[in-house]
């Protein structure tokens, strides 16, 4: 048993009665029987092993799993399907891809969340890649979660080229950008010009800016257009984290330093680091 999988179930045996675990236990038994020969089916029995009540309970471990996991606002159900799905990862490349591919065919939501979930812990990372990119290409919003946020697969695994796409389609879809692991480590300049098209495009509009994409767009705003906005973000500033991410771009900013005269003391006052900006709600 690897030392993830021994990780996970004793997270799990902690929350669960011994009738489940000893339910769970005669599922694993059956799967070190059987092999990969109906792995689907014994997944899709999970949920039956557990309770109602207990499906739903609550897990937060931040660093399990030799750091490959955040567990965060997991319920119980989630972690023992990843907990099952890592019991494979002794089987060779061709049958352990088949049993995957069966289950994200088959799979409800809920279990392409685990799956998706399980990401670093595939122990073939092309095909863990693969998965990846088209679950951000899908539309499906809970997957999109479990992919962009608390997910170190991503930072670690995808190009750039996808990493961006992945990132602007965070903030299109209202994700919870801050939780998208090593996003400002993997700044670059195309994302750079690409979060201030998005800037200019929620401007024309008239809708509101996500304060990230000023972090994010920090070393592309250098003309007339972009500090004109900048400026009215400036002047309706009220919120702390909006500030935080304001002043931050305009300390690194030359162009923006240079050009704007007006004093704002509720933003020039402050320095935030990025660091400080990412752990601004926790």
């Amino acid at each position: 048993m690897s030392g993830c999988t021994e990780d996970l179930k004793k997270i799990i045996q902690s929350y669960i009665t011994e009738e489940e675990y000893s339910s769970l236990l005669r599922l694993k038994n059956k799967q070190n029987e059987k092999g990969i020969v109906g792995f689907d089916l014994r997944f899709a029995k999970i949920r039956r092993a557990l309770k109602r009540s207990t499906q739903t309970l609550i897990v937060n471990e931040k660093e399990t799993c030799e750091n490959k996991l955040i567990i965060e606002n997991w319920d119980i159900l989630r972690l023992t399907r990843v907990w099952f799905i890592s019991l494979l990862s002794s089987y060779q490349k061709e049958e352990y891809c088949q049993a995957l591919d069966e289950l994200f065919e088959f799979a409800d939501v809920k279990e392409l969340v685990a799956l998706y979930s399980s990401l670093s812990l595939i122990p073939f990372p092309e095909y863990a890649l693969k998965r990846c990119e088209e679950g951000i290409r899908g539309n499906i919003g809970a997957v999109h979660e479990a992919i962009m946020e608390n997910n170190r697969f991503p930072v670690n695994h995808l190009d750039q080229t996808v990493w961006n796409q992945m990132v602007l389609k965070a903030f299109f879809t209202d994700k919870n950008v801050l939780n998208i692991q090593g996003l400002f480590d993997a700044m670059n300049a195309s994302l750079a010009r690409a979060a201030k098209d998005y800037i200019l495009e929620r401007n024309a509009a008239n809708r509101s800016i996500h304060p990230v994409l000023w972090v994010l767009a920090q070393n592309e705003l250098n003309n007339e257009r972009i500090l004109s906005v900048f400026q009215r973000e400036l002047k309706n500033s009220d919120d702390e984290f909006k500030k935080y991410c304001l002043s931050y771009t305009l300390h690194h900013n030359a162009f923006l330093k240079e050009n704007i005269k007006q004093d704002y003391p509720n933003i020039t006052g402050i320095q935030p680091t990025l660091n400080e900006i990412k752990n601004f709600y926790r």
